[in-house]
């Protein structure tokens, strides 16, 4: 609602740009969390059997690139981006690659949401 009053006095896409940016940092703290200390004591806190094919399965087969596609989209989409730094976080992907997932998804998903507040 802010960013739709905001893109009234100013030009979406540079609404969408400082918009973005500013999601990114968040993102990165979140992810950096999630990451570093909230997975390890999530994992430490199952069994050892159950943790191998949990982490397996983040990293072989089929999740290996769903997991990252589906962060991306819950990143871009309106709804909270911390399932989808989550997934990110769990199939350990690079720092580099979470800040242009994280930059071109919340560009995309606020840009639309100012797009649409224009229209209404």
């Amino acid at each position: 609602m802010a960013l739709g009053h905001i893109a009234l006095h100013a030009p979406s896409y540079i609404v969408a740009l400082w918009g973005a940016l500013g999601a990114v940092c968040g993102d990165l703290v979140l992810f950096y969390f999630i990451r570093d200390r909230f997975s390890d004591d999530l994992l430490n806190s199952f069994s050892s059997v159950f943790t191998r094919h949990f982490l397996a399965s983040f990293h072989v087969g089929f999740y290996k690139w769903v997991s990252p596609v589906l962060g991306a989209l819950i990143i871009a989409s309106p709804l909270p981006d911390e399932f989808g730094i989550t997934l990110l976080g769990f199939s350990k992907t690079r720092t580099w690659a979470l800040m242009i997932i994280s930059f071109i998804g919340n560009i995309l998903g606020i840009y639309l949401i100012v797009w649409f507040s224009g229209i209404l």
